[in-house]
């Protein structure tokens, strides 16, 4: 994985030393869980099982580093489409379109500052055709494009983003027809984002997330 840094003009703000998340009140977490596989277009994805010990075990790094006194940790909210997850500390319910959107739009009880994707990710020929995709019933997936989900961030206090999906951080090469998950975010107001720059396993993709969020409590 690679992580490739673009600067755009934004506000600004106060950051705490683990990151780039605000200082000064608790943040709350929100987390996408979508482990299952299933259609989307041509293809037939699988599944991912890796997700749920991700997940479970990134929420454990976010518990410890409140404890820690690293991050003032209110709130954890998993959305997921794997019928048995339990996560501890945290509150789980249903990944579904429409409960992805009143979360990212601070509609389900309060606003959140970090978010991480765990699942498949779309990587088209142009920004309408990328982003990430959300369980939609009878084994279906649908699209979270990335001019959608610039909506559903712009003005909302997410200072944070990680996306675990395949080429989550890829971008194209020539012109502007596809500027990518973290332009996308970086316009909207988000201070920083992790994405994938190509394809990867299951496992690889949970052994980086559990890392990563290892070291942000520890730092």
């Amino acid at each position: 994985p690679v992580v490739k840094e673009i600067l755009v003009p934004r506000r600004a703000a106060p950051y705490r030393s683990a990151g780039c998340l605000r200082a000064g009140t608790p943040i709350n977490a929100l987390l996408l869980a979508c482990g299952a596989g299933g259609k989307y277009g041509y293809y037939d994805l699988p599944d991912l099982p890796q997700v749920a010990a991700e997940v479970v075990d990134v929420c454990a790094h976010l518990r410890a580093a409140a404890q820690a006194g690293t991050l003032a940790i209110d709130r954890i909210l998993v959305l997921t489409d794997l019928p048995d997850l339990t996560v501890a500390g945290a509150t789980v319910k249903a990944a579904t379109e429409d409960s992805v959107g009143q979360a990212l739009r601070g509609e389900l009880e309060t606003d959140y500052h970090l978010l991480h994707h765990s699942g498949h990710y779309s990587y088209g020929a142009s920004d309408a055709t990328s982003g990430l995709l959300l369980p939609a019933g009878e084994k279906k997936l649908a699209l979270l494009s990335l001019p959608a989900l610039f909506q559903q961030l712009e003005s909302r206090p997410i200072e944070f983003a990680f996306f675990n999906g395949c080429s989550s951080g890829n971008h194209g090469e020539a012109g502007l027809q596809y500027l990518g998950a973290a332009f996308t975010c970086l316009t909207a107001g988000v201070a920083a984002v992790v994405g994938m720059r190509w394809p990867m396993l299951d496992h690889e993709a949970c052994a980086l997330a559990i890392q990563f969020y290892s070291e942000l409590a520890q730092s």
